[in-house]
């Protein structure tokens, strides 16, 4: 999109592209950053990469110069800052955006880091709190640059260059409804078709490859299988849900092929794409049994919804404008809490329009006078509290789409049980390091065991409970988990276990691998 744009402007005139890592390599520190670690490279050129971006702008506009800046939108201030300043130089602004499913944009983050490392080239990659703060903000943003009526236009693409949403300011009013928000959440939760997760599966294998290629660290390493097979089984998860698929179907919806390098990742795979009808073990076969989280009822979801802080916000915001349209907040309360989503949102704007709700604050003029100042400021904020009623229909939708999904997302996590190592892993656990180790290395079995116990307890656990089981906060764990303290205790000392010998059992392998590229090098 940004060389599509760059070429499209410049069809017109002089024109300029401004991408914060393209600056990155001007930072002083910037090779050695790189050489230490590029994984955290990023983090120490991120605030002075951001400056330069900002004024190149500056600079770009004094000239008269046409940009393409490109931004992720993390941060909705940022973002009008920046268009403040291109609307103080007498710029026209158009904001284009990419909705992508946010499992499949975290991938796409490893997959340009590891191809840029391959290729000798610096990488960057960020971390993954920032990754997902940015999904948040472009939200924001792109709700509040539709609110404020920030840009001239807004154009909303699907990675492939689709458009899903297009609309441009006539008159000082939006063409259309406002829509960009229901638009990136209904892109960004598509269930992926089985074509997309077969690719998503292939690209986490090719990236796992890369890093074993690179000999990247052994935790690392799990780190990124762990979310691999994390994310696989949430997008398998809303696909099967979305199409109703049969347990008899399942098989046929993936190949069962690994999204790690080796067999015990293919047994996880494997594990993870027959989820969906896989019998739950019995309770006493698991240090955490599953748990089974009925769907949410229509009660639960308005209720959810009544509590929600950001339609809060909006219904505040609303209620100032009633008192300066009608010098009431309680004139629209009624319209109000008659909206239910975007099409009752829009009915409620156009009963403000057509003077449904009762008579504007202030008087009207009369023969020998004009307006009283209530009367017009009324007038004027009429169109501002119709856009904000619809508006708040759309706000209604996206937070009920939210409410679901993350408690799909919830249940998926749920049904995940938490199995009680084996007596032969528990024995082998519970050995020294090195006759642990050489169990461990002797034995596929046991390695693709504790593998899956791995994959078991990370996506079972939210990262608070992962927190408190690290601390060994043994009841706060329990009462988390809804399991007695006893079993809290034992999934807290395996786990320290597992660690342990996980950790053991990346090195040693690593090591090898050293000492044989070393010993082909000086054959050659």
């Amino acid at each position: 999109m940004l060389t599509a744009s760059h070429a499209e402007l410049r069809r017109e005139g002089a024109a300029i592209r401004i991408v914060g890592d393209d600056l990155r390599s001007y930072h002083p520190q910037f090779l050695a950053l790189q050489k230490a670690d590029p994984e955290t490279a990023s983090r120490h050129t991120q605030m002075d990469a951001g400056i330069w971006t900002e004024k190149l702008l500056a600079a770009a506009t004094e000239r008269g110069a046409s940009v393409v800046f490109e931004t992720t939108m993390r941060r909705p201030e940022n973002v009008e800052r920046v268009i403040r300043t291109a609307r103080d130089a007498g710029y026209e602004v158009e904001v284009r955006a990419v909705a992508v499913n946010p499992c499949v944009s975290w991938q796409g983050n490893h997959t340009r880091f590891e191809e840029m490392l391959h290729a000798g080239a610096p990488a960057r990659i960020p971390p993954a709190a920032i990754h997902d703060a940015a999904v948040v903000g472009l939200r924001a943003s792109l709700e509040k640059l539709e609110q404020a009526r920030l840009v001239d236009r807004i154009e909303l693409r699907a990675r492939g260059g689709t458009i899903l949403y297009r609309n441009e300011v006539e008159d000082g009013r939006w063409k259309h409804t406002p829509g960009a928000l229901e638009a990136l959440a209904r892109e960004q939760s598509r269930p992926l078709t089985r074509g997309e997760l077969e690719r998503f599966a292939e690209d986490w294998r090719h990236i796992l490859a890369r890093m074993t290629e690179r000999r990247a660290p052994g935790d690392r390493i799990t780190v990124v299988e762990v979310r691999a097979a994390q994310d696989l089984a949430t997008l398998l998860a809303r696909q099967r849900e979305a199409e109703g698929s049969q347990p008899a179907r399942r098989d046929r919806m993936i190949p069962h092929s690994s999204v790690v390098p080796d067999g015990g990742g293919s047994d996880i795979e494997r594990e993870i794409g027959k989820a969906q009808g896989a019998r739950l073990s019995r309770d006493e076969d698991a240090l955490v049994p599953a748990r089974h989280l009925p769907d949410l009822d229509a009660g639960e979801i308005e209720w959810r919804l009544s509590t929600s802080q950001r339609l809060a916000e909006k219904r505040a915001e609303i209620e100032d404008l009633s008192r300066l349209v009608y010098g009431s907040a309680l004139a629209v309360s009624g319209a109000v809490q008659g909206i239910s989503n975007a099409q009752t949102g829009r009915a409620a704007g156009d009963d403000v329009r057509i003077g449904k709700l009762g008579d504007l604050a202030g008087e009207g003029k009369g023969w020998l006078r004009g307006p009283s100042p209530a009367r017009q400021t009324a007038e004027a904020n009429a169109p501002r509290l119709a856009a904000a009623l619809a508006d708040y229909g759309l706000a209604v939708d996206f937070e009920r789409n939210q409410i679901v999904m993350q408690h799909r997302d919830e249940q998926v996590r749920q049904r995940q049980e938490i199995p009680r190592p084996s007596p032969r892993l528990a024995e082998a656990l519970g050995e020294n390091s090195e006759e642990q180790f050489r169990r461990l290395n002797a034995d596929r079995g046991l390695r693709t065991e504790l593998d899956r116990l791995f994959v078991a307890i990370n996506r079972r656990l939210s990262p608070a409970d992962q927190s408190v089981l690290r601390t060994g906060q043994i009841g706060k764990l329990a009462r988390s988990l809804g399991t007695h303290p006893d079993e809290a205790a034992a999934l807290h000392r395996v786990h320290g276990q597992a660690v342990a010998a996980h950790g053991r059992l990346h090195a040693q392998p690593r090591e090898l691998s050293r000492s044989s590229a070393m010993h082909l090098a000086r054959k050659q």
